[in-house]
């Protein structure tokens, strides 16, 4: 079974819960997450993803929960996130050599335009948070 790492980076407001997600440039919007070899780095491994991927630097990564599909074990961790942040903002993720546009989804919005593993994984990030 696959291992995913999941950084669950939360607005650091805190106004409204709002959850950090990019545009995917196949289309569509996407969960920061990459195959992790252990569990017990996971939430580690979710913290440098999510500053590679994203430039939004973490305090702490803390393991909340595990989520199984039929071929994968996905591994959130919730990232308190050093503020100031952006509203929307641009990021080259150095390892994929992409630009990725990023912006803060509200918890509670509408899950149209996630694929079905991130639709899984934010459905239970709802539940959970």
């Amino acid at each position: 079974m696959k291992q995913i790492a999941c950084p669950v980076a939360l607005h650091p407001d805190g106004a409204t819960r709002r959850i950090a997600v990019y545009q995917d440039p196949t289309g569509g919007l996407k969960l920061a997450h990459t195959i992790t070899p252990s569990p017990q780095d996971a939430a580690g491994k979710a913290a440098r993803l999510l500053f590679a991927m994203s430039a939004l630097e973490t305090r702490a990564a803390l393991p909340i929960g595990t989520l199984a599909t039929s071929s994968q074990m996905w591994h959130f961790a919730l990232c308190r996130i050093v503020p100031p942040v952006r509203e929307q903002w641009k990021h080259l993720h150095a390892d994929a050599g992409t630009l990725l546009h990023w912006t803060w989804m509200p918890l509670g919005a509408p899950l149209a335009g996630l694929g079905p593993a991130d639709t899984s994984a934010l459905a239970w990030i709802r539940s959970t948070l």
